[in-house]
């Protein structure tokens, strides 16, 4: 096996008690233009199901290049704006992965 080129990462979002109904419905607003990001490959909204005040959005970009222009598009910026003063540490926790192709 190899290492894949692609850019493989989860990113978690604990939000803050109050903040739950505005900030999904923000998620789901960056999750819908993120798709139609052409260096987007995946990109999976989840919450946990034993604490669903936690999104786990599953990312997947072709390269190193695509996710730099995913951080730097205007709809992600604003995300990551909206969401100061609403989640634990004023954005997301991004955990990046080591993914493997045959």
């Amino acid at each position: 096996m190899q290492s894949a080129d692609n850019i493989s990462l989860t990113a978690e979002i604990n939000i803050l008690p109050g903040f739950e109904n505005e900030v999904l419905a923000a998620a789901e607003m960056i999750w819908i233009a993120t798709r139609k990001e052409i260096g987007c490959e995946a990109f999976l909204f989840n919450t946990k199901k034993d604490t669903p005040n936690v999104i786990v959005f599953f990312e997947v970009f072709k390269s190193q290049a695509d996710f730099d222009a995913h951080v730097g598009f205007d709809h992600t910026v604003a995300f990551i704006n909206f969401l100061k003063g609403k989640v634990v540490g004023d954005g997301p926790s991004l955990t990046f992965l080591n993914q493997y192709k045959d």
